[in-house]
């Protein structure tokens, strides 16, 4: 960093272009990035649209798939939180961990009489529909190619999807499509869980534009079949991220995400599709 004794600087008359010189000099000086660092952080939010189809039964009842969206009114979008964190921790090794949530719900009426893991819900009753989806993650990347500014690679990463579902219903009388509330009744409600671990494999590449401004994307997708677990998760992320000072930066992603899984252990199956695709925000914070 350019220092210049403070009685020049204010009496030689140089105040201006001395501070000009120093912003300059102070710029060319190498600044921290996603290739360099060895911890980073990230904290922001998803803007995503979601779509769920899901069906869930017990003791050997018809498997009917629900349409979350057109027959339970499930929000067709939700904003998510979400933290990483990068740790370099030799030169070509990085591991990250992951984690946000997505929660969204909503009401409707049933059309038609159905089941839902092994609660019959009948055909005029008013549906509250909560569903909600925690993703964690835990991966290991190793960098094939590796400069100042360029690296790109490849992983094992293992998703976690914890998967909550609560469908309620109610009845009552309807009047001009309004229901009496004071003789509003639950009659069924079913609450079902489902913790899904899914792998994948990884490429990643990540790009230094210029020493503050950086382009990274990432890819992954594996099929697995193992116990009672069937399912295939397949991800696309492109980010883009820009450092104001050497530590902090802020950045902006676009991603798209498929998960479809399916648990079943002979006396209960559950089955999820799950779609996730948007642009988040987010500020980093690098070292």
């Amino acid at each position: 960093m350019l220092r210049l004794p403070y009685k020049n600087y204010w009496t030689s008359g140089i105040c201006l272009p001395a501070t000009v010189l120093a912003c300059i000099a102070g710029s060319q000086q190498a600044v921290g990035n996603p290739i360099s660092d060895t911890h980073i952080f990230r904290v922001g939010a998803y803007e995503q649209d979601i779509d769920v189809a899901a069906s869930a039964t017990r003791g050997g009842a018809p498997e009917v798939e629900i349409d979350f969206d057109k027959a339970l009114g499930l929000d067709d979008s939700a904003t998510t939180l979400f933290f990483q964190y990068q740790w370099r921790f030799k030169e070509n090794w990085t591991l990250s961990a992951f984690y946000t949530n997505m929660s969204a719900d909503g009401s409707n009426t049933a059309g038609r009489d159905f089941n839902w893991d092994g609660v019959d819900y009948k055909a005029g009753a008013r549906l509250d529909t909560e569903f909600g989806v925690d993703t964690y993650l835990i991966a290991v990347d190793y960098s094939f190619i590796k400069t100042d500014k360029l690296d790109i690679g490849a992983g094992f990463g293992l998703h976690a999807f914890e998967i909550e579902t609560d469908i309620e219903a109610e009845v009552g009388i309807v009047e001009d499509g309004n229901t009496d509330d004071s003789i509003r009744g639950r009659v069924a409600r079913n609450t079902t869980e489902l913790l899904a671990p899914l792998p994948n494999i990884r490429g990643f590449a990540r790009y230094m534009i210029t020493p503050k401004w950086a382009v990274l994307g990432s890819l992954g997708w594996l099929s697995a079949n193992y116990e009672d677990y069937d399912g295939d998760y397949l991800f696309l992320t492109a980010l883009t991220e820009y450092r104001f000072t050497e530590n902090f930066g802020i950045g902006a992603s676009y991603q798209i995400s498929e998960i479809d899984v399916t648990n079943d252990n002979g006396n209960r199956k559950r089955a999820f599709d799950i779609d996730q695709y948007g642009p988040s925000i987010y500020l980093t914070y690098g070292f």
